[in-house]
């Protein structure tokens, strides 16, 4: 077994590059990634990496030793799922996502999950970027793209629109737009990537094909997406944010939407990871009942909604 945990730590360093990602996704100190490193090393009396300060560099020897190992470990991986039933999984599912994902999407799933796999525990690690790449500290992240690695896989979580929206006290005093120029002369709340630190722009489509895309003037500004609805549930200023984090508010009456005839519509957020190969039993499972929850060819609206009614059924 020891054996096999130094693979794994050593397929994990490659595809990572760092020894600190590594520890963070095995859960381990760096001292120890570096010890089984260094104990597969002397098992294969070769070099596997060359380790600097500033980066890892694969030996030639370590590549064609990664091929062949992770080959071999998708093959264990495989056998062992094939003998686990649902309630003998166990271990950490850990998923990088934003606060409204976590709370729209991951919290009403969560119940049924861990009734299905009570061995398993979710971990939610917040992370405020609109785009991206993978997460290096998560099994799976969920986010909206587009994504400039190649190397991962990208599933949808189906499809939705963006809408401005605004609260009844916040349209009282300050008027409801018609047109989309007329967002200029608003107080607006706008979200502020964390990866990349620039504001979002909000796009606007019609259904005859006229499209805006524009800076409003933001009054306030958040790289949390939660804090951002609390603004415009509170009256702070308008919001431009996907209609299936709006629909709560909607329906309690804490918002309501605005130039209705402007819409656009999106992929909803991605579920990325690095391939089904190096995937543990736990985090496939996790990821096979998360898209069926949510269909990528589906309203991701409709699917939060069906989720709403099964639960309260």
């Amino acid at each position: 077994m020891k054996f096999l945990n130094s693979v794994e730590t050593f397929l994990r360093v490659v595809e990572l590059g760092n020894f600190t990602k590594a520890a963070q996704v095995r859960n381990v100190t760096p001292g120890m990634i570096s010890t089984q490193i260094s104990s597969l090393e002397r098992e294969f009396g070769v070099r596997l990496l060359h380790r600097t300060t500033r980066k890892i560099v694969v030996t030639e020897e370590g590549i064609v030793l990664y091929q062949r190992l992770k080959k071999i470990v998708q093959d264990i991986d495989e056998t062992k799922s094939s003998f686990l039933t649902p309630s003998m999984l166990t271990g950490k599912v850990r998923v990088v996502a934003g606060g409204l994902i976590v709370r729209f999407l991951m919290l009403p799933i969560v119940p049924e999950f861990s009734a299905r796999y009570p061995g398993i525990t979710l971990e939610f690690l917040l992370r405020n970027m609109l785009r991206g790449s993978k997460g290096d500290d998560g099994d799976l992240t969920i986010r909206y793209g587009p994504f400039e690695n190649s190397s991962l896989i990208v599933k949808p979580l189906g499809n939705t629109h963006i809408v401005v929206a605004g609260s009844h006290d916040y349209l009282a005093r300050h008027g409801t737009p018609k047109e989309p120029r007329e967002l200029l002369n608003h107080r607006c709340c706008g979200f502020v990537d964390s990866g990349s630190g620039q504001l979002t722009a909000w796009q606007l489509e019609r259904d005859a094909g006229e499209q805006f895309q524009f800076f409003p003037k933001h009054t306030l500004m958040f790289n949390d997406s939660v804090s951002l609805l609390d603004a415009a549930i509170s009256g702070l200023g308008l919001v431009w944010m996907a209609e299936a984090f709006l629909q709560e508010a909607f329906e309690q009456g804490l918002l309501v939407p605005v130039l209705t005839a402007y819409r656009h519509r999106v992929e909803g957020p991605s579920v990325l990871y690095y391939g089904d190969k190096m995937m543990s039993a736990r985090v496939r499972a996790f990821l096979q009942f998360l898209t069926e929850r949510y269909p990528s060819d589906a309203s991701l609206t409709d699917s939060c909604l069906k989720l709403k009614v099964l639960s309260q059924g």
